[in-house]
């Protein structure tokens, strides 16, 4: 019976041992990760997306079970989309959704995962992907990315009117700008397309008076 007790409490106490050095493991490695984040994160701030790629990756690689993990696959995402490299970005935001179904960040992701299959022609995967975002939980200054791209869409497929509907939101969310520019011209053509040509001209006009204010 000692032997047992004896055994039992070496066993508990191995345990916490282990259990404190690995909270202890956890507790040192916490300030690497949040530095090694905001690093990447400021290369992808600054537009140095080869580097802040690579950095992002870096940590994916070496904090698998990180708490920051889903930071870093929509930083890693954003870094090869910037780079015009769809298909490597849309691998990064598939397997944020895959891991974090209900993460705080999935409507960027689902919308950047629209933009990538635009690029690649898919446009009916782009209505599909960008109708299944409830546009309420789409923050402020990407909801005019998300009514152009769903407007430009449903206008390849055909459906102007749905098309002009949305770029008309476009407008409203900002009325200068290059979206805007160019949902003024798309209106415009769908307008043309109708027949009314006097409100054509009109957008027209708004099109170039947008563009004036571009760079």
């Amino acid at each position: 019976k000692s032997y047992v007790k004896a055994t039992g409490l070496i066993t508990t106490l191995l345990g916490i041992t282990i259990l404190c050095s690995a909270t202890s493991a956890r507790a040192q490695s916490l300030p690497q990760e949040n530095e090694q984040i905001q690093f990447a994160t400021e290369l992808l701030a600054h537009s140095e997306y080869q580097f802040a790629a690579s950095s992002y990756e870096n940590f994916i690689r070496q904090f698998p079970r990180s708490s920051l993990l889903p930071n870093a696959y929509v930083g890693a995402g954003d870094s090869h989309f910037f780079l015009k490299e769809p298909e490597k970005a849309l691998g990064f935001y598939q397997r944020y959704e895959n891991q974090f179904p209900n993460g705080k960040d999935k409507w960027l992701v689902l919308l950047r995962e629209a933009q990538c299959l635009y690029l690649d022609g898919k446009t009916d995967e782009v209505i599909s992907k960008l109708t299944s975002i409830n546009p309420s939980s789409i923050k402020v200054p990407y909801q005019q990315i998300y009514y152009f791209y769903l407007g430009t869409a449903l206008m390849d497929r055909g459906s102007l009117k749905e098309a002009g509907e949305n770029f008309e939101k476009v407008i409203e969310q900002k009325p200068t700008g290059e979206y805007a520019t160019i949902s003024y011209l798309h209106l415009a053509a769908i307008l043309a397309h109708a027949g009314n040509n006097d409100e054509a001209i009109k957008l027209y006009s708004s099109a170039l008076q947008s563009a004036d204010s571009l760079e």
